[in-house]
């Protein structure tokens, strides 16, 4: 398992920004299939697959393209669809980011509104994986 941690993000819904992520973990899980064959005298294991998941942590706008997000996880929510962009380094030269085409909501709590803005932390399972750039 790889876990990545970071402190900024985005998360986007149907191209807008909905959500500034201040703090992250991103776990990144790959599942192996044994090979060996009859005869073999050790066993030989492949890479099959990769899961995606995340933790996300900060602020809501609490205006109603932002709000999306929340009505997300009522009754008529798809939980799918969101864009997370985790972003481990923006600085020049190391710049790391993580991007989840496809986020499915597997939870999320909302804080209090102070000043407009609510405070959130969600879990992601990023459909598809998660795309690295340093760009």
């Amino acid at each position: 398992m790889s876990v990545i941690k970071g402190k900024s993000g985005l998360v986007t819904w149907a191209g807008s920004t909905i959500g500034n992520i201040k703090t992250f973990t991103l776990n990144i899980d790959a599942a192996n299939g044994d090979t060996t064959a009859f005869g073999d005298t050790d066993t030989k294991w492949t890479q099959t697959i990769r899961t995606a998941t995340a933790q996300i942590s900060g602020d809501l706008s609490t205006d109603a393209q932002q709000n999306t997000i929340i009505a997300q996880m009522g009754n008529t929510g798809t939980l799918a669809g969101a864009a997370v962009i985790l972003t481990g380094s923006a600085t020049a030269g190391q710049k790391k980011k993580w991007t989840a085409a496809d986020a499915q909501l597997t939870n999320i709590s909302i804080g209090a509104e102070v000043a407009g803005v609510q405070s959130f932390s969600a879990s992601v399972n990023c459909s598809g994986g998660v795309a690295y750039s340093t760009s």
